[in-house]
């Protein structure tokens, strides 16, 4: 019987260390792969930051006083922002601890090719009407060709005419004017949806940690645009975010130094100045971003001999504003 239960208890340890270390591969596994997908998600707004779909040289924007983050709607001046742990943060964002970043580019998921302009009537036209996904009353555009480009709001739509009007007194901000400009390129002109991404960290319904967003939208039936939050992947306890920025006199393009967002706003380092009178001068000296995720295993499994028994690691990756390197 003694050797019996001597048996039973090696068997028994073999089994629940086996166990543990199953379940803490697995815990491992899961915090790999969202750190993988976050990193891929965040990666492709923070390449895109600023991109118009054309023009890189400004633009117009149409679009009145925003009723959310003015960031959101800045594509031409401050398209991509900052904000450390502890705030302000953008309206509508609380988040439970970490870092933010808003980025604001010309969505390159769908684009609609425009045959002609009526700047009497205020609207564009569209070479064909989209079967999916076509543009709605209340969303926000970029019109865009090879020497201009303009940010304006959706106030009507008509699909058998194939037009798009951008025309003032209507919608919510509205168009606070109609005068996007010329696009003479008619050719190559196009639209595409602006999307506005903020990214943050907050707790879900289940009380886990999570990575946020809050992605610019709209309600069609008021043509209000808007913003909805949306949880993306779970298991993220906190991010920090630095951004490579060149402080030379002229600038070349080259990343001297990673900064956090207060120390870009203040356009001082403490040690270093960035160069650059207004705030927008200076986030228009970020070349890359670099963005550290902290993962963490569900609260619902013991997997690490930690306090609270849960598995964290943190995961670094750096970024180039490929719109800014060209």
């Amino acid at each position: 019987m003694a050797m019996g239960l001597v048996l039973i208890a090696t068997i028994g340890y073999a089994y629940i260390g086996a166990k543990t270390s199953f379940q803490s591969q697995n815990a491992l596994a899961l915090i790999q792969e969202n750190a993988r997908f976050a990193f891929e998600l965040i990666s492709k707004d923070v390449r895109l930051s600023g991109f118009t779909g054309g023009s890189s040289t400004g633009g117009t924007n149409v679009v009145a006083t925003p009723t959310w983050d003015a960031n959101l709607i800045d594509l031409f001046n401050q398209p991509l922002s900052g904000y450390i742990d502890g705030g302000p943060y953008p309206t509508g964002v609380t988040p439970l601890r970490g870092d933010t970043v808003t980025i604001v580019h010309a969505d390159t998921e769908n684009d609609y090719a425009i045959s002609a302009q009526d700047t009497a009537a205020n609207t564009f036209t569209l070479a064909t009407w989209p079967s999916s996904n076509p543009p709605e009353p209340g969303e926000i555009f970029v019109a865009a060709d090879p020497t201009h480009a303009a940010v304006f709001q959706v106030v009507g739509v008509n699909a058998v005419a194939k037009t798009v009007s951008y025309a003032t007194g209507a919608g919510s901000p509205g168009n606070g004017s109609a005068a996007l400009g010329t696009f003479n390129s008619l050719s190559s002109a196009k639209l595409l949806r602006l999307s506005g991404i903020t990214y943050y960290i907050a707790n879900n319904t289940a009380g886990e940690p999570s990575l946020y967003r809050q992605r610019l939208s709209h309600t069609s039936a008021t043509t209000t645009a808007t913003v909805v939050n949306e949880e993306l992947i779970e298991g993220v306890e906190n991010m920090e975010i630095t951004y490579g920025v060149d402080t030379t006199a002229t600038s070349d393009k080259s990343v001297d130094a990673y900064w956090v967002a207060d120390d870009i706003d203040a356009g001082s380092s403490g040690m270093n100045t960035l160069p650059g009178a207004t705030i927008q001068e200076r986030w228009a000296r970020v070349f890359s971003v670099r963005i550290s995720l902290t993962m963490i295993s569900n609260q619902g499994a013991t997997v690490a001999s930690t306090g609270d028994g849960l598995l964290r690691k943190t995961f670094t990756t750096t970024l180039a504003i490929r719109n800014r390197l060209l």
